[in-house]
């Protein structure tokens, strides 16, 4: 099946809204979503369409590195894919269309939490190797960097920190009520299986194809 990947529009915002309800099973992320867009600037919101029909969402949003404000860097996620379009690529389009977009804005650099043994394909590695540090408690091989400009870390070291909305999800999301929690919930494994917290210990790697849809920051 082909998969486009475009800019999201006005109209596709109830078929986003309903993508991230579907595939995080509650309206943290769609409102995490809505935040977002309102809010961060710039913002980077792609949509993957097949068949005519709006299957995939992701978004990139400004993240600060203490001490560097001048530093352009996006954070990648939340990302979501329909439960019955899983498995074709979707994940990996929007991720690939994503860095371009990011490109053609001049970030810099961008970062995601996420599965180890995925992200690497696409050029990130372990961001502690250009001395970041993630705000969340997370395992290090999780918490992956990518500089679009190489050397942009060069001589820039420090605690990395995500848009403030993503610390605004609502305190009665129990997902939300513990560390690993609250890390689980931000891990997109889009391409390998579900989404796993400190506690349980880094998940095997491997190319599984997209299995799956959830958050990270």
């Amino acid at each position: 099946m082909d998969v486009t990947v475009r800019d999201e529009t006005p109209g596709d915002r109830s078929a986003v809204r309903a993508i991230n309800l579907l595939a995080f099973g509650g309206p943290g992320e769609a409102d995490l979503v809505d935040a977002l867009r309102e809010r961060a600037t710039p913002c980077v919101s792609l949509v993957a369409e097949a068949a005519g029909r709006v299957v995939g969402h992701l978004m990139l949003s400004p993240v600060t590195l203490d001490g560097h404000p001048a530093l352009r860097a996006m954070g990648l996620a939340p990302m979501a894919v329909l439960p019955d379009h899983q498995g074709i690529g979707v994940g990996s389009a929007l991720v690939r269309a994503g860095l371009e977009a990011c490109r053609a804005l001049g970030t810099e650099v961008v970062v995601v939490l996420g599965h180890p043994g995925y992200y690497p394909r696409f050029g990130f590695a372990p961001a502690s190797r250009l001395g970041l540090r993630c705000v969340y408690d997370a395992p290090d091989e999780a918490f992956m960097a990518l500089e679009l400009t190489p050397g942009a870390l060069v001589d820039r070291a420090g605690l990395l920190r995500f848009h403030p909305a993503f610390d605004e999800l609502p305190e009665s999301d129990a997902s939300l009520r513990s560390n690993d929690a609250a890390f689980a919930r931000l891990c997109i494994c889009i391409d390998i299986g579900p989404w796993y917290s400190p506690s349980d210990g880094i998940p095997p790697g491997g190319d599984h194809g997209d299995s799956t849809a959830h958050t990270e920051r």
